[in-house]
């Protein structure tokens, strides 16, 4: 990851804990268990669309997609804490969880 111009952090590395100037001492499984539950919490507060074999995909619920793939990201950084610097969280997903941390999500 890189730090921005003035060695400040991006939001991305603060919010998923990639931050190379974040204190030492930091729990950042915790903090990461913590965001992901945060965000499951968020999910269940999205409409279940009733979906069975015959429902096309174009029905489903984008926001529950969007919510469920940012609870997945930080459920991944929180387990498979990754070295700062470095990222184990791809593009899409931080847009995810950008997206519901503005909550600037799709309707569904």
């Amino acid at each position: 990851m890189h730090m921005q111009e003035g060695g400040g952090c991006t939001a991305r590395q603060v919010v998923l804990g990639e931050c190379r100037c974040a204190r030492d001492g930091v729990d950042w499984g915790r903090y990461g268990t913590a965001l992901a539950k945060a965000l499951r919490g968020v999910e269940k507060l999205v409409p279940a669309t009733a979906l069975d074999r015959d429902t096309p995909l174009a029905a489903w619920c984008e926001c529950r997609r969007v919510v469920r793939a940012a609870a997945e990201a930080a459920e991944g950084r929180a387990h498979n804490y990754a070295p700062r610097g470095t990222s184990a969280v791809g593009a899409a997903s931080w847009e995810a969880v950008r997206s519901v941390l503005s909550g600037l999500l799709p309707a569904c």
